[in-house]
């Protein structure tokens, strides 16, 4: 089994990560600049981050938020039923 870890990423989302059959990314993805911003942390989930998670060659992803994901505390629900349409490749450990 390949595992690719990675963790404070800050909103920077690498294009060149290795095929692997698990990637785990262990918190701080939301991008520094709308990390207290609520509906931008919650936007940029369902959008360049769902889309960034798609494009790995990978079996599964798993995530754990970090001290930095603020939306993953406070818009918990939200961000939960965000993570629920990526597919059941994606698990998001809270």
């Amino acid at each position: 089994m390949i595992i690719c870890a990675i963790s404070d990423l800050h909103g920077y989302l690498p294009k060149d990560l290795p095929e692997s059959d698990l990637l785990l990314i262990g918190g701080d993805i939301i991008p520094l600049s709308i990390q207290t911003n609520m509906p931008k942390s919650l936007e940029w989930l369902d959008g360049e981050f769902k889309q960034w998670c798609k494009d790995q060659e990978t079996y599964e992803i798993v995530l754990v938020g970090g001290n930095h994901d603020f939306v993953l505390e406070r818009k918990k629900k939200e961000a939960t039923k965000i993570f629920e349409g990526y597919g059941n490749w994606f698990h998001y450990l809270h």
